[in-house]
């Protein structure tokens, strides 16, 4: 028998809060055996990234925010600084917060949960690299199914994207998963790397950098300081400092003659 149903007309509404869930299977054991490993191994330390354009504006992990430096030892680095974790500022406003861990001793598997809420990050930041890193081995290719779930945090049931890196290729410290990119607008693009890189959470700087040169690519590179150029013109025009040595025992031997041909 025909029955009646009615559908209702679609409702949006505006994607504001975005869970980042971080999931990874535990190395085999003898993998860890051949490794020469002792320690405890199924840890993994996911991170947010954030730049403003190809400045460095703030590290987010399980520590926190660490505090990114825009001047260290009395000089200004318009890149920002990275000097490890410091309690002290959030240049996310509190916008990007690490929830917490979850293991699976069972199921072996981890996971690291993010949050961020996108409306209240700042106007300038631009870009948030999503990464993960091994604190004990060289290599986080050992590691399994190492994938980032995006969620919606209002909904956390519905799935928006998930990223898996590759199961080789990976010998590095650390993955870079994916980047979210500021569009025009409120809007976001998620584009993904899957890629390895060094560096790991005791000391970041070998990633940042790698992350700086992707920046680099899409923002320039960062432009020189005023009074270098200003100092570089000023020599320039002093034929003197700028003329090579070569030159100037040349010129001093055609004077040489040219006095003796006169005497």
């Amino acid at each position: 028998r025909p029955r009646h149903f009615t559908i209702s007309a679609g409702a949006s509404r505006a994607f504001t809060r975005l869970q980042v869930d971080f999931h990874w299977g535990y190395p085999e054991p003898e993998d860890i055996r051949d490794a020469g490993e002792d320690r405890e191994c199924r840890f993994l330390d996911a991170a947010c990234v954030v730049f403003s354009g190809r400045a460095l504006a703030e590290v987010v992990d399980y520590r926190g925010p660490h505090g990114v430096r825009l001047v260290h030892n009395g000089i200004y680095d318009e890149s920002g600084v990275w000097l490890g974790h410091f309690p002290v500022g959030d240049a996310t406003n509190a916008a990007v917060r690490y929830v917490g861990e979850t293991f699976d001793d069972l199921e072996k598997l981890g996971r690291q949960t993010f949050e961020i809420n996108l409306p209240c990050l700042p106007p300038g930041v631009t870009d948030i690299f999503f990464v993960i890193s091994t604190p004990v081995f060289q290599d986080v290719g050992i590691y399994k199914d190492i994938k980032v779930v995006f969620r919606d945090g209002e909904n956390q049931g519905h799935e928006v994207l998930v990223v898996q890196m590759p199961t080789t290729g990976l010998s590095q410290e650390a993955g870079v998963l994916c980047r979210a990119t500021r569009m025009e607008g409120s809007y976001w693009r998620i584009g993904a790397f899957r890629t390895s890189s060094p560096g790991s959470a005791p000391d970041y700087r070998p990633l940042l950098s790698c992350l700086r040169n992707i920046q680099e690519r899409t923002h320039g590179r960062a432009s020189v300081w005023e009074h270098k150029v200003q100092r570089l013109a000023a020599l320039q025009k002093n034929t003197r400092v700028m003329t090579p040595l070569g030159n100037w025992r040349k010129s001093a031997a055609r004077r040489k003659s040219s006095l003796a041909g006169q005497g």
